[in-house]
């Protein structure tokens, strides 16, 4: 079930919309969701951090954060996969840059596949179940966001670009 506390729009936006799809049925149905003038004190309002949920496909959960500041999009993916024996958890992160607001966002100035240590397995079950709180969102579009850029740039390791794009589920 897609949460409407989950989706904050920017205020230019007149109201947003999520996809769910029904998992007996394969089918997806269009959800329109609130308009932002619905969320005053809402979590994620008070932080200013608007975030859209686009899709939830169990295992597979989609978000698409957008900075306060609208510079950048964030893709958040978790994939949840087993082979029988052992549940291992990936995020999908990719960083979109504009250097205007009113300029499109082109192709991802990075896409990471991180593979998430075991000890975050329930907390991204409760992200997939819920959504991103107010604090994990904004660590996906300030710290997280700002490793995997560095990373882009070669000043920053995989290994310390993936542990911060982690602890976006802390």
């Amino acid at each position: 079930m897609v949460k409407p506390s989950l989706c904050v729009a920017l205020a230019a936006l007149i109201a947003c919309s999520a996809e769910q799809v029904n998992a007996q049925t394969g089918t997806a149905q269009q959800l329109q969701l609130p308009t932002i003038a619905a969320f005053t004190g809402s979590r994620l309002e008070s932080v200013g951090y608007p975030v859209m949920l686009v899709a939830v496909t169990k295992p597979f959960t989609d978000f698409v954060l957008i900075s306060h500041d609208g510079q950048r999009k964030i893709g958040f993916s978790l994939d949840k996969n087993s082979d029988g024996a052992k549940m291992t958890w990936t995020i999908i992160f990719m960083l979109y840059e504009r250097k205007a607001g009113s300029d499109l966002f082109g192709n991802p100035i990075i896409s990471l596949n991180v593979v998430i240590d075991a000890s975050l397995s329930a907390k991204a079950q409760i992200v997939t179940q819920y959504g991103l709180t107010a604090s994990q969102a904004a660590h996906a579009t300030g710290p997280a966001a700002n490793s995997a850029e560095a990373f882009a740039n070669g000043s920053l390791s995989y290994l310390a670009a993936a542990t911060s794009i982690q602890n976006t589920l802390k």
